[in-house]
């Protein structure tokens, strides 16, 4: 029988965390240059990391699975190194210099325009980063870091920013409510709807 188990997650699975992000966030759908793919998932996740204050992540039988960022009110954040706080601050610049910089605005915005109408609830906690090994589906990981989240953080308000392109619908499932959406325009394809999702653990 297969185990699973929840602790902090390992240095050496970060990488692997930002391909389990990439895919389960579909990042392909914004750029085919795997360069600019790969330096995108890195810098996600890394920016990520650095508001993070608990990261743990799921490994089945030892083998790391899934993982899930948060960040709690009065919690120190996580530890990062210099380096990818270095990498973080120059993609930025990149980001600046690239054509890439006005979809990324338009998301930021409506992710703050959501937040500041939400506010007022007094939120004390933020899911940063959640996701899953997308070959296995169906073995309620993404569940049970869920879980472990809602199991130290009882009764506390959270709130996650996510949008049309993820699986929301499994956070709705899970008793998260939408507070807020907001339709963007990234300029190629199909509109996009960003969400404010939140519950109380």
């Amino acid at each position: 029988m297969e185990k699973l188990t929840i602790r902090s997650i390992d240095k050496k699975d970060l990488d692997t965390a930002s391909k389990f992000a990439a895919q389960g966030m579909n990042y392909s759908s914004y750029t085919e240059n795997p360069i600019a793919l790969y330096l995108y998932r890195q810098y996600a996740l890394s920016a990520m990391l650095m508001k993070s204050t608990v990261t743990l992540g799921a490994y089945l039988d030892g083998k790391f699975v899934g993982f899930i960022f948060a960040r709690f009110d009065g919690e120190k954040k996580v530890p990062v190194s210099w380096g990818r706080r270095l990498f973080v601050n120059m993609v930025e610049k990149m980001i600046g210099l690239t054509g890439y910089q006005g979809a990324i605005g338009a998301y930021d915005q409506a992710n703050q325009k959501m937040y500041h109408e939400f506010a007022s609830n007094h939120p004390e906690g933020e899911i940063t980063y959640f996701a899953v090994d997308p070959a296995l589906k169906g073995k309620r990981i993404g569940s049970r870091l869920l879980e472990e989240i809602k199991k130290r953080y009882k009764d506390k308000r959270v709130y996650l920013y996510t949008d049309s392109n993820c699986n929301y619908q499994f956070y709705l499932k899970k008793g998260f409510q939408i507070f807020g959406r907001q339709p963007i325009d990234l300029g190629e394809g199909e509109p996009m709807t960003c969400y404010l999702l939140s519950t109380t653990l």
